[in-house]
């Protein structure tokens, strides 16, 4: 019941071959128009035989170690003429035993799709926005928290402020810029963050 009902998709793999003695519903969601029980997993799933998963499970299987993936991609094919879908998992594979010897793999996985595919959308367009940022005509910088750390520093103001990226880069600005420390710049500062 508890595999039953858990959004993971939860299988379990006896013998060295791999044959599904178990698929809850939300595995069997993954490959909704194949057979899979009572099937060896590189027959039901032959996509996971060429992206590596069968090799991890023979692996497992022989060294009795678990395996841990995160963010694994599994390209799956479903309908001819269909394009395939990607779908990310972070996942183990466990071997389970009877009277002391290894007789299968468990496998549980979550599918991470949305928060990687975000991830990576945020990533496009921090390095989109970077570009524009570096590009452009004037010059920038953008601080962060309080301690004003130095997020981000176009050419032309690494140019005018004197100093080479590293040396400003996720450093405090006034720490990276002692000599601004004294006059009206650091009230000016916080009174713009305040």
């Amino acid at each position: 019941q508890v595999f039953a009902q858990t959004p993971a998709a939860v299988l379990l793999l006896r013998g060295p071959e791999h044959r599904m003695d178990y698929a809850n519903a939300a595995a069997q969601q993954l490959f909704p128009d194949r057979e899979m029980l009572g099937w060896p997993i590189a027959e039901s799933q032959p996509e996971s035989v060429a992206q590596g998963f069968v090799a991890l499970l023979d692996r497992v299987y022989r060294t009795g170690e678990t395996y841990q993936g995160t963010e694994v991609p599994l390209t799956v094919q479903h309908e001819p003429g269909q394009s395939a879908r990607i779908t990310y998992f972070n996942f183990s594979y466990q071997a389970y035993r009877e009277q002391g010897q290894v007789v299968g793999v468990s496998s549980f996985a979550y599918d991470v799709t949305e928060q990687v595919l975000a991830r990576q959308q945020r990533e496009v367009q921090q390095r989109l926005l970077e570009t524009v940022f570096a590009q452009a005509p004037v010059a920038l910088f953008v601080l962060r928290d309080p301690r004003y750390h130095v997020e981000l520093v176009n050419p032309l103001m690494e140019q005018m402020l004197g100093r080479p990226l590293p040396a400003l880069l996720g450093r405090p600005y006034f720490e990276a810029m002692p000599e601004l420390t004294t006059g009206r710049y650091p009230a000016l500062m916080q009174q713009v963050w305040d």
